[in-house]
């Protein structure tokens, strides 16, 4: 058996003092079950916005780094900046 995938995926744009901060995109998402298994990695693919390749995506890398360490667990959330999504 594998480990689970991460689930209650949410992404908004962050507030700052009350007011949207529209060029950062902050995703979050539960931690997966690893059913026995440690995760200590696991890539974060963001869909292009002019998707015109359903598989058009990029891994951006302060969603997916660093691997996780036994004192440093996997992460559950990143923020990417808005203009690498066009």
């Amino acid at each position: 058996m594998s480990p689970d995938a991460p689930t209650n995926l949410k992404s908004v744009n962050p507030q700052v003092g009350g007011v949207f901060n529209y060029g950062k995109v902050y995703i979050s998402w539960t931690k997966p079950k690893g059913n026995g298994f440690p995760i200590i990695s696991y890539k974060v693919q963001v869909m292009e916005l002019d998707n015109n390749n359903v598989n058009s995506y990029f891994e951006y890398p302060s969603c997916t780094l660093p691997a996780a360490t036994a004192a440093k667990p996997l992460k559950s959330n990143c923020t990417l900046d808005s203009a690498v999504l066009r």
